[in-house]
């Protein structure tokens, strides 16, 4: 029998070819995974061509430094912030506030990349850093205006208020890996829970004066008739009758006929 000798000639890997989508996706997954663990100041093209798995010529194809990824990867948080801002005229701004607060605790523990972009604006001062954080001002602008005019009447000035308390929130949640702070550890769902439970009964105590003063738009038109009707029969002064309905003098001059 004649033996034939077996083939072991191995055969070239086929170069697989990406496309600029898959590209981009391995560089944004590879610097949010490299950032998570060493901060935005540590990225090097190094670490991050090796975590998304691609030769750094790749990347020099699509990004003329490490600056100029950097600036592009982080434009997608400009937005981050009005993400959980959600709120309506319709409803009672108190309620409102309070769900925000409490949703921005979840997100920036949900986003430990947004914990490092808002550290790295605290420790370096460039471009990046300065257009991050103002395009959060911007963002946020209409929102600030709308709660500062609807609590206007409180006593405590709302931009000043909720600055320290969202301060706070930032605070809290990038340092909760570093140690207790007042002796809690954020680091425990039980006392993330409490934190959002708080913050909503900060909010009800600091802007306490907001429930006396505006009108009674919660009550129906009528259940509004029938209180104003009952002052005018006790003689209570227009003046105040006006601030605690909300009606105006024609409808309570109606009202005495």
């Amino acid at each position: 029998m004649e033996l034939t000798k077996e083939n072991t000639t191995e055969q070239p890997k086929k170069r697989v070819r990406r496309t600029k989508k898959d590209i981009e996706s391995r560089l944004f997954n590879g610097a949010l995974a490299v950032i998570e663990e060493v901060g935005f100041s540590n990225l090097t093209i190094k670490a991050l061509a090796k975590r998304a798995e691609i030769e750094p010529p790749v990347f020099y194809n699509r990004y003329h430094d490490m600056e100029d990824f950097v600036d592009k990867f982080v434009r997608k948080y400009d937005y981050w912030l009005g993400d959980t801002v959600k709120y309506s005229i319709k409803n009672d701004p108190m309620d409102d506030m309070s769900n925000i607060l409490t949703n921005l605790v979840d997100a920036l523990i949900e986003s430990p990349a947004m914990q490092q972009l808002l550290a790295w604006e605290q420790s370096e001062d460039n471009h990046i850093t300065r257009r991050t954080a103002q395009n959060r001002e911007f963002n946020s602008k209409q929102a600030i205006e709308y709660f500062s005019d609807a609590l206007k009447d409180c006593d405590v000035n709302f931009k000043f208020a909720t600055a320290i308390m969202i301060g706070g929130i930032y605070y809290l949640i990038i340092h909760r890996k570093r140690s207790t702070f007042n002796l809690i550890d954020y680091t425990k769902k039980e006392n993330i829970v409490e934190l959002k439970e708080n913050i909503q009964k900060m909010l009800r105590k600091v802007f306490n004066d907001y429930e006396d003063k505006r009108p009674l738009a919660a009550s129906s038109d009528a259940e509004v008739i029938e209180i104003a009707k009952k002052m005018i029969t006790h003689k209570v002064d227009f003046e105040i009758i006006k601030d605690s309905t909300g009606l105006n003098e024609q409808v309570l001059k109606s009202l005495c006929a």
